[in-house]
């Protein structure tokens, strides 16, 4: 059985994308499609803050929550044509 976005929703494609640093084929929403982008995002950023990075779970012991890498730079990282969406929008 394969994960189709398109049918099972964009929210799990952006949590995949962020747990496996990169976008599988497929998995981006298409342009245009805001409702959409907001799914994939809400996946992404879920993903984000559920699998901090080791400098932010470092951090995050030692009492200091704000490091570690940034949302906007791991959207930029992982998924840059998405980042471009947005930043075009002003979002980020």
């Amino acid at each position: 059985m394969s994960y189709d976005p398109g049918k099972d929703g964009w929210f799990g494609a952006g949590w995949a994308s962020f747990k496996t640093g990169h976008i599988p084929k497929g998995f981006v929403p298409p342009p245009g499609n805001d409702e959409a982008l907001k799914e994939w995002l809400d996946g992404f950023k879920s993903a984000f803050a559920d699998y901090p990075d080791e400098e932010a779970m470092k951090g995050i012991l030692d009492g200091d929550p704000m490091r570690g890498e940034a949302f906007e730079d791991a959207l930029l990282r992982i998924a840059p044509e998405v980042y471009v969406v947005l930043a075009e929008r002003g979002e980020v």
